[in-house]
């Protein structure tokens, strides 16, 4: 058994509050990245590939990965595509 890691058990949580006994596995998740500085190559999304591993670990099914621009939206555009073909989306960056 691999070792608890406190991001593990986040991510096992957050997972597990969407995942009900009437839904069968694997359920579809969609992660939105958000960043201007992703979309001109200024930094590696590392967190996305993370969450991606830990998903996958968990038996969802990752959908699509979509990185949009930190503007309003932008992020609502991302929002509003990741919930019409996923049962979770996982957001991360958009801090700037």
């Amino acid at each position: 058994m691999g070792e608890l890691r406190k991001e593990r058990i986040y991510v096992h949580s957050v997972i597990h509050a969407f995942n009900y006994s009437f839904i069968h596995l694997p359920m579809t998740a969609y992660i939105l990245t958000i960043g201007d500085e992703i979309l001109i190559g200024q930094v590696t999304d590392t967190n996305a590939t993370y969450m991606a591993n830990a998903l996958n670990d968990e038996g969802y099914e990752v959908v699509e990965h979509l990185s949009v621009a930190d503007t309003r939206t932008g992020i609502r555009d991302g929002l509003d595509r990741a919930l019409a073909v996923a049962d979770v989306v996982l957001r991360t960056g958009g801090l700037g």
